[in-house]
Order: structure tokens, then sequence, then C-alpha cells
């Protein structure tokens, strides 16, 4: 039943087996490689997202504790809907005066 590999069939699986092998520790570097890289990713986002938290803070304070607490008052005053806050407001530390 089993038959015998005739040496060119011998030498032929060999080489794609060589070449199966090489083409998979070549996916297997890359693969660790974007591994590395996606933590890395992963640890920065988390970073800028902390420091973009952070830069946010000063603006929701300008703005006042409550949600909404400043449309309320600008409407008590009579300023039309949309006129307030001014583009350049809240000051942010990342923002420039114009």
């Amino acid at each position: 039943m089993a038959q015998a590999l005739s040496e060119e069939e011998f030498q032929r699986m060999q080489a794609q087996l060589l070449e199966l092998r090489t083409n998979n520790y070549q996916l297997s570097d890359e693969l660790r490689k974007n591994g590395v890289e996606l933590t890395s990713l992963r640890q920065k986002v988390a970073y800028l997202d902390k420091e973009f938290s952070k830069a946010q803070k000063p603006c929701r304070n300008a703005m006042g504790k409550k949600p909404g607490s400043s449309q309320l008052s600008v409407r008590a005053r009579g300023i039309p809907q949309g006129a307030w806050p001014p583009p350049s407001w809240p000051p942010c530390r990342w923002q420039r005066w114009s």
C-alpha cells in the first residue's frame, strides 16, 4: 500500500518543506514585531488619553462645574444662542490667544 517516493519527488518535497519553514519563521518574526509595536501604540494611546483629559480639565472648569450652567446664564442675560462662548473660549493651555 505504501509507495516509495522517487528521488525527484523527495527533493521537491524537501524544497517545499524548507520554503514553508522559512515562510513560517518570517511570519512568526513579523507577528512578534507587530505585537511589540501594538503594545507600544496602546501605551502611547493610554498616555495621550490621560494627557488629553488633563488638558480638558481647565477648559471644563472654566465653563463651570455643572454642564449647561454657562448656557443658562447666557440665556438669562439675553445673549443670542450661539454667540457664547466665543470661538476662542475657554482658553486652554494648548490654544494660542487670538
